[in-house]
């Protein structure tokens, strides 16, 4: 049997091996590929045959954001197992954005502040040769809120990186209600994490107000809210309309499609998938064992789900893989923002940029550039513009960039001196445009049962374990 036209070779988990069974978790050769007009990710599992997972029903969308990551796929195309060692190993081009500290260890215990002090070295050994930033991430659950605001401001008094703090409702209250809470210093950015399931919209929309309503008291304070779904959809229509409101205030709106330990293990369930006739027909053909699953979170469905909720405001073509955040590396450092890599898989997120200005309320960046044109021009251009800047003949090839990717009649041929002219009164325009913008990334999620490690290798949030990184969104790994 044919598994369709293999896109790239990667490693995955057998479904019933690791999730079913309980084998543990082997890695197995796998690809992913297109077949009856959907994509799927095939692990090869020597027990149970051919798994297939459903990546996505819309094979258009895929090979969208394909034209975006050619380049990733070729460099983490996976030979075998000593080139998928070598991959996952971090060095200097290839920096997580987010380094991850849980405050509790794995047996659920709270870390001591030698423990902190350990792990807070460790990343900055890890950034000295680069000399690159990134933002030190605190998570833990069930800590005493005077304790956990004290490991906040512990973790903040010793670094020298921005830290985002993600709290769920509750906590974010009790934090923010302290006399001494962290939200006072500037380069604390609380997370506000909130889970939104169908039938209880209306209670986490009232949560939500009642948060941000408590956080906006702090003077100049950023805020980063995640969102996480499953299924069924919920009606997130008003919850996304007072998100993108609070332009100055909330900067980041993350959606993430993420599913519950019971909802991947249905998932796998070889009784509960939705067969077409014509897959039912090859695997009852099948000279060989193979099962299929279709149980999953679809992001294109998701990116759906939010043109519809955004009344066509937001469309699917509005949304490009995350890892075009490279192209932003550069001039972050011109403005003084910092030095980061911004290096996601270009499956494991999707972004928009929001513009709000005087004449517009909410609008995708995408209505004035086209991405399409604008994404492979400058992408060669990176290199140079991270080392050496903006001189004259490359704002002349920056300008031409803009001139021929600009939507039609959007002129941005000035854009580029908000840039390079470094006089106040251009550089607080720009930064009142900048804290007017508004990024919204869906996070599309991997679990066991989706598993590709071409992506894994890519992951920009990680946290220590042990001796290595793992990816924050599948810790086992």
């Amino acid at each position: 049997e044919s598994d369709g036209t293999v896109l790239y070779e990667t490693y995955g988990l057998c479904p019933q091996c690791s999730i079913i069974e309980r084998t543990g978790l082997t890695l197995k050769t796998a690809k992913v590929a297109e077949k009856f007009n959907k994509i799927w990710l095939i692990v090869n599992c020597n027990i149970h045959g051919n798994q297939m997972t459903l990546y996505t029903a819309d094979v258009q969308f895929f090979r969208k954001m394909l034209t975006f990551t050619k380049g990733e796929i070729e460099e983490n195309h996976i030979v075998d197992i000593e080139d998928l060692k070598s991959q996952k190993k971090i060095n200097g081009e290839k920096l997580p954005l987010i380094c991850e500290i849980q405050l509790r260890n794995t047996r659920g215990e709270l870390l001591s502040l030698e423990d902190i002090d350990q792990k807070l070295q460790y990343f900055e050994n890890l950034y000295i040769e680069s000399k690159t930033n990134y933002l030190i991430k605190i998570s833990g659950k069930n800590i005493p809120i005077e304790e956990h605001n004290q490991l906040i401001l512990y973790i903040y008094t010793n670094t020298k990186q921005k830290v985002l703090v993600e709290l769920f409702f509750e906590n974010i209250i009790q934090i923010s209600q302290l006399e001494n809470t962290c939200f006072l210093k500037q380069n604390i950015f609380p997370s506000l994490k909130h889970y939104v399931s169908k039938g209880n919209e209306e209670i986490c929309l009232h949560q939500l107000i009642f948060a941000l309503d408590h956080l906006r008291v702090f003077n100049g304070i950023k805020i980063m809210v995640s969102i996480i779904i499953g299924e069924p959809m919920p009606d997130i229509t008003e919850i996304l309309e007072v998100l993108r409101e609070q332009v100055g205030f909330v900067k980041m709106i993350e959606i993430v499609a993420k599913r519950s330990p019971s909802d991947i293990v249905q998932s796998v369930d070889i009784e509960e998938q939705d067969l077409t006739e014509d897959v039912i027909s090859e695997i009852t053909s099948s000279s060989s064992q193979m099962n299929m699953y279709t149980k999953i979170l679809d992001p294109a469905q998701i990116l759906n789900h939010i043109e519809e909720s955004s009344g066509g405001q937001i469309c699917v073509e509005d949304w490009f893989p995350a890892s075009i955040g490279h192209t932003v590396e550069p001039f972050l450092s011109m403005l003084g923002y910092g030095k980061y890599q911004i290096r996601p898989s270009g499956y494991c997120g999707f972004v928009t940029v929001l513009i709000n200005s005087r004449k517009f309320s909410s609008v995708p960046f995408s209505r004035f550039v086209d991405m399409e044109k604008f994404y492979p021009r400058i992408l060669p251009l990176i290199p140079s513009l991270l080392k050496e800047g903006i001189g004259f003949i490359m704002g002349f090839k920056l300008r031409k960039i803009l001139k021929s990717s600009s939507r039609k009649g959007v002129s941005l041929s000035s854009l580029l001196s908000f840039i390079t002219d470094g006089s106040s009164t251009k550089r607080r325009k720009t930064e009142k445009f900048l804290d007017r913008t508004q990024i919204l990334v869906v996070h599309n999620h991997m679990d066991m049962a989706n598993l590709d490690m071409s992506r894994r290798c890519k992951c920009p949030l990680l946290v220590r374990k042990g001796n290595e990184f793992v990816a924050s969104c599948n810790g086992c790994l």
